[in-house]
């Protein structure tokens, strides 16, 4: 009796000891686990919050675009160019000039915006990129009007007048006034929203209003 006793002492040592083993194991890989989906769920999170701020930096980049010009924007002219060039040609080529300079500030914007997202692309998944499509295309739509405008003013047989039907209309078609919108912009804003929509289970919200 006391032998056999001896002979099971030992089995059950290593029986103990490899259930301790086996638990410890398991323990570290759960524990492995969890902490894999706390760092994706933190990954995860940072990218949608910098696609929300990014996104909303380029909207307001977009209303920047459309909004009338302000006088730190005006070329000042020296007594030689005003002396060497009409009233119209100067027109032309301060408003060339200023919104050239905006659309070199909205794409350095841009850039930013679409690094940003292809990061979120890479994290989140193909949907939330294709979430923010119809607004990538319709900040597009809105580069194309200003770029239509940079053409008309570009020179041309015959003086072009700031007063002139085609002028006033392709101006018309990028000038929104402070708190006016028109359907463009109203689409621009949508787009957006619906964009961030799809983060949001990312950013464990149920609403973009909070």
């Amino acid at each position: 009796m006391l032998d056999e006793f001896r002979v099971w002492v030992p089995l059950v040592k290593d029986s103990t000891l490899a259930l301790a083993a086996l638990a410890t194991a398991f323990v570290a890989i759960s524990g492995l686990r969890t902490w894999k989906r706390e760092l994706a769920g933190k990954e995860h999170f940072t990218a949608a919050k910098e696609l929300v701020r990014s996104s909303h930096r380029i909207w307001r980049e977009c209303g920047r675009l459309r909004s009338p010009l302000s006088p730190r924007e005006q070329k000042v002219f020296s007594a030689e160019d005003v002396q060497n060039t009409t009233a119209a040609e100067r027109w032309r080529i301060a408003d060339w000039e200023a919104y050239s300079k905006r659309l070199d500030d909205f794409e350095k914007v841009s850039d930013e915006y679409r690094a940003v997202l292809l990061s979120a692309r890479v994290l989140l998944g193909s949907k939330v990129y294709e979430a923010f499509l119809p607004f990538n295309y319709l900040t597009i739509d809105l580069i194309n009007i200003v770029n239509e405008y940079l053409d008309l003013l570009q020179p041309k047989d015959g003086a072009l007048l700031p007063d002139d039907p085609e002028v006033i209309e392709a101006k018309k078609r990028i000038s929104l006034r402070p708190g006016e919108d028109d359907e463009l912009s109203r689409k621009i804003a949508d787009a957006r929203e619906d964009g961030e929509k799809a983060l949001l289970p990312y950013l464990a919200r149920s609403s973009i209003r909070g």
